[in-house]
C-alpha cells in the first residue's frame, strides 16, 4: 500500500506453553544500518482482533541502533506491550517506545558483545540466545567469531504472563529517502523447547493470512 512500513514484523502464533530457546546470528558487517532503528524479537505475544481493530500484546527485546553505513552505537533494551494498534506499530515512524500501549521495562543496557560495526574487522558474528518462559526472559550473546567464547547474560527479567506464547522477528526503519540499502538478517534461527523445529518449519506448516 502507499503507507511506509516503518516497522516490518512476523509473528508466529505458538500455542506451546513451555520454556523455549530461540538462537540466531548476526553477521555484523553484512548489516546495512543507513535507515535501521531497530532489530529485534517479539516473544510471548499475540494478536487478537481483526482489521484495524486489531491489537498486540506480549514483549519486545530490541537492539537500538545509531549509524549510517555502519552500526556505531548500540543498546539492548526490553518493552511491554499492551493492546498496541497493529497498523499503527506497522505505519507509525516513531520510535517503539513512543507508541502508544508501549512501556520501557529495561533501557539502554549496554550489549556483553560489542556489535559496533565500525570497530570490528572482518566477518563479525554476534550470536543471540533467548531464554523465555511464561514469566522470566534471560537474554545472552556470544562472539560467534572466537571459537572459545560462551554466552555472556545481558539481560534476566521478571515478566507478568501475557498467556500468549507468539514469537517473531522485528525491524524498525526510520523516515528517509534514498537509493542506499537497508539490510538486516536473522541467521541460522531455530527455536528449541519440547518441540525442536527451525523458524522456517514452522512457518511453513502455519496458514497466513494477510494482517
Amino acid at each position: 500500500d502507499s503507507v511506509p512500513a516503518y516497522k516490518d514484523f512476523m509473528l508466529y502464533p505458538d500455542t506451546n506453553t513451555g520454556a523455549k530457546t530461540i538462537d540466531y546470528s548476526i553477521y555484523l558487517n553484512s548489516v546495512g544500518p543507513h535507515t535501521l532503528k531497530g532489530a529485534g524479537f517479539l516473544i510471548n505475544a499475540a494478536i487478537t482482533g481483526t482489521g484495524g481493530s486489531a491489537v498486540i500484546n506480549g514483549y519486545l527485546l530490541m537492539y537500538n541502533y545509531t549509524g549510517s553505513t555502519t552500526i556505531t552505537g548500540e543498546t539492548l533494551n526490553l518493552y511491554k506491550l499492551t493492546n498496541v494498534n497493529v497498523n499503527t506499530l506497522h505505519e507509525n515512524a516513531s520510535d517503539v517506545s513512543a507508541i502508544s500501549g508501549v512501556s520501557t521495562i529495561v533501557s539502554g543496557t549496554t550489549p556483553q558483545v560489542d556489535g559496533r560495526t565500525a570497530l570490528v574487522s572482518g566477518k563479525a558474528v554476534k550470536d543471540i540466545r533467548i531464554e523465555v518462559s511464561a514469566t522470566n526472559v534471560k537474554f545472552y550473546e556470544k562472539d560467534g567469531t572466537n571459537a572459545n567464547d560462551t554466552y555472556h547474560l545481558a539481560v534476566n527479567q521478571t515478566l507478568t504472563a501475557t498467556n500468549a506464547y507468539g514469537f517473531g522477528p522485528l525491524l524498525a526503519y526510520a523516515s528517509h529517502g534514498c537509493s542506499q540499502l537497508t539490510a538486516y538478517k536473522y541467521d541460522n534461527l531455530s527455536i528449541t523447547s519440547n518441540e525442536t523445529k527451525t523458524f522456517e518449519s514452522k512457518i511453513l506448516e502455519t496458514a497466513w493470512t494477510e494482517g
